[in-house]
């Protein structure tokens, strides 16, 4: 009985230790990722180009339908923007020249804000971020 009972123990122990590897693993190799990804941007040359026309600013998104407070929504940007910056430098060549190019033209960052989850989708739509 005691030996069944270590048998199924180290079983449990084994299968939740797997278990726990491989989240970790999936959470490191998330949080290495980031959203600059080489596809959805043109060359160094057309992002600094498009950069020095229309400037570079970071768009920070939100919504009113959740009902927080003045402070909660500013102090929820504020995470927002400083962990954008921190996968940015972070990330691999693309975004860390898009850190730099927001870097050089001000650090400018823009509050949208939306009443509902399709008015969001639909700043998204036109182009607003």
């Amino acid at each position: 009985m005691r030996r069944r009972f270590v048998e199924v123990f180290l079983l449990g122990l084994g299968t939740g230790w797997i278990a726990c590897f491989q989240t970790w693993k999936r959470r490191l190799r998330n949080a290495s990722s980031n959203s600059f990804s080489d596809d959805k941007m043109g060359s160094d040359r057309e992002l600094t180009a498009e950069a020095r026309k229309k400037g570079c600013k970071m768009v920070l998104v939100v919504r009113n339908d959740l009902k927080m407070s003045k402070g909660k929504v500013a102090a929820q940007c504020s995470h927002a923007t400083l962990d954008a910056y921190k996968r940015g430098k972070k990330g691999g060549a693309r975004a860390k020249q898009v850190i730099r190019l927001w870097e050089t033209y001000g650090q400018k960052k823009v509050t949208l804000k939306g009443d509902s989850e399709e008015q969001l989708l639909e700043l998204q739509k036109n182009g607003y971020f």
